[in-house]
């Protein structure tokens, strides 16, 4: 589906409105086109630098227009400059994934302090002399530096440049009227996806008057960056993962498992206000840690959708007409739609209903005794565990 064929792109940008003329759209339309082209040339750089992910070419990109005409259905409207907003945070905010999306490349990169805390890490455990070693640490410290930084640079892309073959500045907007006043706003909704929504809630909550000249849309920066942090979220289908691609990558571990799961996904549908996601063909049991990965990937989107609802609602916007993924609190009821084969899916989730009970019966003194000691051999065992666990991780 052609990211011009969604009911949002439609109602922008081909639609007769009342509140922008077809000139007002058409130029707006064709800054998006432009942009959408330039931001082609940078996502697709992503695959050489983070191999082992799934698909963030423009086709994830095109794909998110669709993913946010599900969620709003045909109740809900973006005017041409809010819709101009949201497609140019959706051009960026993974761009960022990328060397190429550094200008100064790799020696801007290694100028950020995430990097240097990475390769500190990764570089300390090299034996001396062992210069394969210590390249791997320092691709290692990049390929994780870009994951961690993508968000905070995707805020940078609208208005940084990069020099071309005659020595001009090249922009990722061409037109630098719309690019100076819409630049900044498009950078930080693209950042904010990355963001928890209570920030969103704070800082995005305001509304962007109308550019003279270009356009009389005012642009409701709360509606355009809870609709990109949903679409983003939902978008969990085979194209983010084709079968071919993961042949040629060979993906391990939790990567592995994204690819796995999303390869058999389906586009989610509506059902009153759920988000409904199936699956074909049915995990067989060597594929339950693929399973599992969906079933959190899932309760991620549904908190998503949650949070958002709450925000808009409690901020009196229009909220999206689902609120919801169906089945994501029961691995057996998510089992019907993403179904199994062989097994079955069980919660085995530990809960507790009378916490004071458990402490006083297994903590403090019946646990410990009365020794001094023990809540200090506790303390440095914790913080080693904490310490250990973080390095681990990152």
């Amino acid at each position: 589906m052609s990211f011009k064929q969604s009911a949002l792109w439609k109602a922008a940008f081909e639609n007769g409105r009342v509140d922008a003329t077809p000139d007002e759209q058409t130029r707006l339309a064709s800054c998006y086109e432009g942009m959408r082209q330039r931001a082609s040339a940078l996502v697709a750089k992503i695959v050489g630098d983070l191999p082992h992910m799934t698909v963030h070419d423009v086709t994830h990109l095109d794909a998110l227009w669709e993913m946010a005409s599900i969620a709003t259905g045909e109740s809900f409207d973006l005017n041409p400059a809010e819709a101009f907003v949201f497609g140019g945070a959706i051009l960026l905010h993974d761009a960022a994934m990328t060397l190429a999306a550094f200008p100064g490349g790799m020696a801007e990169l290694r100028e950020q302090t995430e990097w240097r805390d990475l390769h500190a890490r990764y570089v300390a455990s090299v034996p001396v002399g062992d210069t394969a070693a210590a390249k791997e640490a320092e691709n290692r410290a990049t390929a994780d530096a870009l994951r961690l930084l993508h968000a905070k640079q995707a805020e940078n892309l609208p208005i940084i440049s990069w020099m071309g073959p005659q020595k001009q500045p090249m922009f990722i907007i061409e037109d630098q009227h719309i690019r100076n006043f819409y630049g900044q706003k498009i950078g930080k909704i693209a950042y904010s996806h990355w963001w928890g929504i209570a920030r969103v809630d704070e800082e995005l909550s305001g509304t962007l008057g109308a550019l003279p000249d270009v356009t009389n849309c005012t642009v409701d920066l709360l509606k355009v960056a809870c609709l990109l942090r949903v679409a983003n979220a939902m978008h969990l289908d085979q194209r983010r993962a084709p079968a071919f691609d993961f042949a040629l990558v060979q993906p391990t571990g939790i990567s592995a498992d994204h690819w796995k799961f999303q390869e058999r996904m389906a586009k989610p549908y509506v059902q009153t206000d759920s988000l409904v996601y199936t699956a074909q063909p049915p995990f067989e049991a060597d594929a339950a840690d693929a399973w599992w990965t969906a079933f959190d990937a899932l309760q991620m989107v549904d908190r998503e959708l949650r949070d958002v609802d709450r925000v808009l609602r409690d901020r009196q916007r229009k909220p999206l007409d689902v609120r919801r993924v169906e089945g994501v609190h029961s691995p057996s009821d998510l089992a019907r739609t993403v179904e199994t084969i062989g097994w079955v899916p069980v919660d085995s989730t530990v809960r507790v209903s009378d916490v004071p009970n458990i402490v006083g019966t297994l903590g403090g003194s019946k646990l410990y005794g009365d020794g001094t000691a023990a809540p200090i051999r506790e303390l440095i065992q914790k913080g080693l565990d904490a310490i250990t666990a973080r390095r681990r991780l990152q």
